[in-house]
Order: structure tokens, then sequence, then C-alpha cells
């Protein structure tokens, strides 16, 4: 006889991706780029000036 006597094995669980949850999820990178991006709208409307960037 085999080790295999009609069970079945069930797989791992797949890692959850941040869309399993349905939920809205923002990665770092993403953040870190708009931060930069209003950053630098920010120095190109004038709000920032150079005084203010050290």
């Amino acid at each position: 006889m085999s080790a295999d006597s009609g069970t079945q094995t069930t797989p791992p669980p797949a890692e959850s991706s941040p869309d399993d949850h349905k939920k809205f999820s923002l990665g770092e990178d993403w953040a870190a780029t708009i931060v930069g991006l209003v950053i630098f709208t920010l120095c190109l409307v004038g709000v920032l000036t150079p005084e203010l960037i050290p």
C-alpha cells in the first residue's frame, strides 16, 4: 500500500496581499512619492522659500 490512502492534503495558505481584505492600501513607496510631489509643488508655488529649506 502507499502512504497516500485517499486522504487529500490541503496546500498551505497563500500569503495575504493588500487586496485580499478589500480595503484601500497605500504602499510605502507611493506615500513617499506623493509627499515628495507635494513638497515639490509647494516649492514651485512659492509657499516653501529657500530660507525655509535647510
